[in-house]
């Protein structure tokens, strides 16, 4: 566009000089005039002027700036349907208060057993779950003895090791070991030589149902080749004391000292060749009346029986027998209760009613029976 603007510029200054210039001659130097023409009616008309742009330069266009968006109108605000209130929401039931069966553990994988030894009572309680799979449910008691190293408390998971024969402490070993926690044990009575079933311990197997041993568990040899035989069917061992020996009670373990043909022998182990096998299973019962508890309440425990007392008052001295609960001369099953009535000794009479000072009986006063005294003159006043 600029181009076309110098050109016509130039062409119009060009028509200008020659229009100022006339008709007259133009002389070259040094050269021959040009031959004659003849003038033109006009000297502008000689030059043809180009056609004039009559076209407005078009200039340059200049960029649009965008424009605005006007503002939306803001929309009025709708008026909020009212929210009613909100219904109260129904009552919940209150969630029973604890546990419902807080001192039973739940039952865990495939386990059948759980264990629970009173370490005060010296018993052992075996239970199974009920039907809610909580261990309620007593299956077997065991008498034992524990010692001064035995856990009072705490639950422990069976570590999976036991022994047919095991070396204990004081160069002893037990039979049907099975490990609980660190050097604790559940075994037999010890025996002195290890494989020798004659060789246990008898006056150790008397103390069965107080604490005689360093630590471990001590039991007869069926109820520790239960628990060897069922290791991976129990969950866990608690520790706990109590004077209730458990809802099964405490078991009974004979005395077997007495008797020197057999003590060598757990009377509950289940080898044929056991001497205690041959004995009777049943004995008669004595006559214990009359006796100190205490010596009546071994004399039963030597025969075969578990003596039980309780107390009454009566005429004979403090301590002594005045009853049993089983006839002598009655034959009854090993093992079985006999209830001992232990006299208080004779009731103590009631202090006599103490007497009034001076040996004088108090005057009771009028009473309604008396007469009215009408006819007693009043004393006479005192004088000031």
């Amino acid at each position: 566009m600029k181009k076309k603007l110098r050109l016509l510029a130039c062409l119009l200054l060009a028509a200008t000089l020659l229009s100022a210039c006339g008709g007259g001659r133009v002389t070259y130097m040094g050269k021959a005039e040009p031959p004659s023409r003849e003038p033109a009616d006009s000297p502008i008309d000689e030059i043809k002027r180009p056609p004039e742009n009559t076209e407005t330069p078009e200039e340059p266009e200049e960029p649009e700036e965008p424009e605005e968006p006007e503002p939306e109108p803001e929309p009025e605000p709708k008026p909020e349907p009212k929210q009613e209130d909100p219904a109260p929401p129904a009552p919940q039931p209150e969630p029973p208060a604890g546990d419902p069966k807080p001192d039973a553990p739940k039952k865990k994988g495939n386990y059948s057993y759980y264990i629970k030894v009173n370490v005060q009572a010296n018993t052992v309680t075996i239970y199974k779950p009920d039907a809610d799979g909580y261990y309620t449910v007593p299956a077997r008691a065991m008498i034992c003895s524990t010692g001064t190293a035995t856990p009072k408390s705490g639950t422990y998971s069976l570590p999976g090791n036991h022994w047919e024969w095991k070396g204990l402490f004081g160069d002893v070993y037990g039979q049907y070991a099975t490990h609980i926690t660190g050097n604790i044990l559940f075994h037999s009575v010890p025996y002195t030589k290890k494989g020798d079933k004659g060789s246990l311990e008898y006056w150790e197997f008397d103390k069965l149902g107080t604490s005689a041993s360093m630590g471990c568990i001590r039991l007869q040899v069926i109820d520790a080749k239960w628990i060897y035989d069922n290791l991976y069917a129990i969950q866990a061992v608690q520790f706990y004391s109590a004077a209730d020996p458990g809802p099964l009670g405490k078991p009974y373990a004979p005395l077997i000292s007495g008797n020197e043909q057999c003590r060598g022998w757990d009377p509950t182990d289940p080898d044929g060749n056991n001497p205690w096998h041959n004995q009777p299973t049943t004995l008669i019962v004595g006559n214990y009346v009359g006796k100190p508890a205490d010596a009546a309440c071994e004399l039963a425990k030597a025969d075969g029986l578990l003596p039980e007392t309780v107390s009454a008052s009566s005429d004979q001295p403090k301590g002594t027998v005045i009853a049993q609960s089983i006839a002598p001369g009655d034959e009854v099953e090993i093992g079985t209760t006999i209830v001992f009535t232990v006299s208080e000794g004779p009731a103590e009479p009631e202090p006599p009613a103490p007497e009034p000072p001076g040996g004088e009986e108090p005057d009771p006063g009028p009473g309604q029976d008396d007469p009215p005294a009408d006819n007693v003159e009043p004393e006479d006043p005192e004088q000031p």
